[in-house]
């Protein structure tokens, strides 16, 4: 039997994580042309990263959280859950902070398409 030490553990993170960002940067160029048009590769997979790290510090950890939330920081800032109102949504005691996100995106998108007449 053969034991797997922490460091190479580690190692299938980062790999994991690089892949993941790979996938979601791919998904980006082509779901969302316009708001990735002027970063190169290098520039949007930092941008990616920072939103993930941003994200995990809020509690939203899963691949589709994630995703979600790069999505949304795309239209404003990768930072955008450390806004403290944004942030004390995010955690408002009793709800899941993934849950959370779902509805903000919800409400930032029926605010899009609100009649001004």
């Amino acid at each position: 039997m053969f034991t797997i030490r922490r460091e190479q553990l580690n190692a299938f993170d980062t790999i994991s994580e690089r892949d993941f960002h790979l996938r979601l940067m791919h998904f980006l160029r082509e779901e969302l042309p316009e708001q990735t048009a002027a970063r190169d590769e290098e520039s949007l997979l930092k941008y990616i990263k920072e939103a993930a790290q941003c994200a995990a510090r809020h509690g939203i950890e899963s691949d589709l959280g994630i995703a979600q939330y790069t999505c949304l920081a795309l239209a404003t800032s990768p930072t955008l859950a450390d806004i403290p109102r944004i942030a004390a949504f995010l955690r408002t005691p009793g709800t899941d902070p993934e849950e959370q996100l779902e509805a903000l995106i919800e409400f930032m998108d029926s605010q899009l398409y609100i009649d001004d007449d």
